[in-house]
């Protein structure tokens, strides 16, 4: 968000402002600045996992780190038009970040000035707002007025003045121009704030609380089939221990990409939490939804992991209508669980538990 050296000297007027606050103030309730102050410590954390220099930033932090930077742009353009001053710790954290240099690295604020431009705007306070269309008003009056004067455009004594009448027009339609503006930048904003809560920052999938907005959205359609598929890492906790949880993380960001790949084009693929995963098959029989399963069961056997040797997930697969969806989920689950307990790297149908036969664990599989 905006280039800047790492250390910043308050000048005088800063340094009175700044002393003329409490110590410990208030939490500031206008939602805008409190969206603003998110954004600025989201973006400070992110940058915190920016790998040492020389060394390649992975792409779904580069990812996040672009996203939030995004968001803290339209935010500031919303301060703006609020009427709050920027000062230049918030310019220079919510504005765009700089253009990395050949090293991979860009010159980024630092964290003192992140942490001064959330103080900044825990005690920012908008400026007063000028009455809408003042502006307006006053200037189409003096033009006005001058073509009056002048007597030029005149359609006759006592007449209308065709020439005000187009200079109001003018004026009018270039303030209806602005507001539509502005209305639709704040509107690709809000788009994107809610993007950004659907989505998971780990893995780029969606996230539990877009599971949960699309399970209550389907069972509108009761009678639609669905399929739901539970999909969990196979002793994950022995790879966190064993290799660390940054090890850990690209293992839950290749299983993500992996998902997304072998499902069906309709189909949605959810990080459920841990290194557990959903899948919603709209419209799927269950030998769709067995295929599917099987597919992703395999592709897994066979993917290359920066730890070394294999990874393995179980499977649980459910079939049922948009109106019980919530019970096939539930279903799901459990299948899951019992393809764990009949020895792992398994896929399993619910009610019955049926479980589809593995081949030994072979890089042909």
């Amino acid at each position: 968000m905006g280039f800047l050296a790492s250390s910043f000297v308050l000048g005088p007027a800063r340094v009175a402002t700044a002393a003329s606050q409490p110590t410990q103030p208030v939490p500031h309730r206008d939602p805008l600045v409190v969206s603003a102050i998110g954004a600025v410590d989201a973006e400070r954390r992110l940058l915190d996992q920016q790998p040492p220099i020389g060394e390649p930033i992975p792409p779904s932090l580069r990812d996040q780190i672009r996203a939030v930077d995004d968001r803290g742009a339209a935010l500031l353009d919303q301060l703006r038009l609020a009427g709050y001053a920027i000062t230049p710790s918030i310019e220079a954290t919510l504005g765009r970040l700089p253009r990395p240099d050949p090293t991979g690295k860009a010159n980024i604020p630092s964290r003192q000035l992140y942490q001064q431009a959330i103080d900044d705007l825990e005690i920012a306070t908008p400026r007063p707002a000028t009455p809408a269309g003042t502006t307006a008003s006053t200037a189409a009056a003096a033009i006005g007025d001058a073509g009056r004067a002048s007597g030029s455009g005149s359609s006759g004594s006592g007449g209308i003045d065709v020439m005000d009448l187009l200079v109001v027009a003018v004026v009018v339609l270039a303030v209806i121009v602005v507001l539509l503006s502005v209305l639709m930048g704040r509107r690709r904003a809000d788009s994107r704030l809610v993007e950004l809560a659907h989505s998971d920052s780990l893995t780029g999938l969606a996230n539990r609380r877009r599971l949960d907005d699309d399970l209550h959205a389907c069972r509108r359609d009761r009678r639609a089939p669905i399929a739901v598929m539970m999909v969990d890492v196979d002793n994950f906790k022995v790879v966190n221990d064993t290799h660390g949880h940054a090890a850990g993380d690209r293992i839950l960001q290749a299983i993500g990409t992996l998902l997304s790949r072998e499902v069906r084009s309709k189909d949605v693929v959810y990080r459920y939490g841990g290194e557990e995963f959903c899948v919603l098959l709209p419209g799927a029989s269950e030998d769709e939804a067995l295929r599917v399963a099987e597919r992703i069961r395999r592709s897994t056997v066979a993917m290359q992991v920066p730890v070394g040797g294999n990874i393995t997930v179980s499977v649980g697969v459910a079939v049922g209508v948009a109106a019980d969806v919530m019970r096939t989920l539930g279903l799901a689950d459990a299948a899951l669980y019992e393809a764990k307990r009949d020895g792992r790297n398994r896929v399993a149908l619910a009610p019955s538990g049926v479980t589809r036969p593995v081949a030994p664990l072979t890089a042909s599989s």
